[in-house]
């Protein structure tokens, strides 16, 4: 498999993979932080509430029917009864529940939480029981746990998905953003493709900050490759002038030996250093 080099595709690679893993821890810490809130302000209303009911007057007549009507489900609008409910015991019997809180279990003389299941269960439930030894009253306001939970868990998915729909835009303008920020590269690669092969002058123009030492360090590339071909340039001239003077001696002396009565030997010797 061939390595993907692309700056973009990998910058998009990794923050495709990288992003939702961050979000979903994100989105477990949150879970937990607004669970704990949403406990802390719903065991604050059930005490309250618990508080409430026990000062309020009661009719403890024997034909008083314990339990309220239930509300007609067009007027009920958002209201889900079975999510929560309440209770009232005087000396030990039920005098006033709704429908939920029928189900309560009587507790003697206990006064605190109670948790009844855990809180993934769907029936789960979380109960406060105030008791006033003097009025002789037992109040028990319950919640389902299960609804807290879904509550977070509302809050959190709709965040979630908020954020997962938004990657693709995300990822789309990264790339945007890459291919905007590496414009000035492709600009400085045409230009060095035009550029003739022979010039050394130093590479100008307007670039990013963070392409400015490439573009210092190609200069300084060719501010060497310059001095370079001048000191070759002038070794070359120097080694000229220095050989000049001896090749032209030579010479004079061969013409001096051609002016000369030479054997075979000598005149073939003679020939071959002529052509040379």
């Amino acid at each position: 498999m061939k390595p993907i080099t692309a700056i973009s595709q990998r910058l998009l690679i990794y923050l495709g993979i990288t992003l939702p893993i961050l979000w979903i821890v994100t989105a477990f810490i949150s879970a937990a932080a607004v669970m704990h809130e949403i406990n802390e302000a719903s065991d604050t209303q059930m005490s309250q509430l618990a508080q409430r009911l026990m000062h309020t007057p009661i009719n403890l007549n024997s034909n008083y029917n314990p339990t309220l009507p239930p509300i007609p489900k067009s007027q009920r609008g958002l209201i889900d009864s079975k999510e929560s409910g309440y209770a009232i015991w005087y000396k030990g019997q039920l005098i006033n529940a709704d429908e939920t809180g029928q189900t309560i279990a009587y507790k003697s003389n206990y006064q605190g939480f109670v948790n009844q299941g855990y809180w993934w269960q769907s029936h789960a439930w979380r109960i406060f029981y105030l008791h006033d030894p003097q009025l002789q009253l037992q109040v028990a306001v319950s919640f389902s746990m299960h609804e807290r939970l879904q509550t977070v868990l509302r809050a959190v998915w709709s965040q979630l998905a908020v954020s997962i729909l938004a990657l693709p835009l995300l990822l789309w303008l990264i790339a945007w953003g890459v291919r905007r920020g590496t414009k000035p590269l492709q600009t400085l690669a045409q230009t060095l493709y035009q550029r003739d092969p022979h010039s050394v002058s130093p590479i100008s123009g307007t670039v990013p900050t963070e392409i400015q030492p490439i573009i210092t360090a190609l200069n300084d590339l060719l501010q060497r490759i310059e001095q370079t071909r001048a000191r070759e340039l002038h070794f070359t001239a120097d080694a000229a002038h220095e050989l000049r003077s001896p090749l032209a001696a030579l010479k004079v002396q061969t013409e001096v030996l051609a002016l000369t009565n030479l054997d075979d030997t000598q005149q073939q010797r003679y020939a071959i250093l002529s052509t040379a």
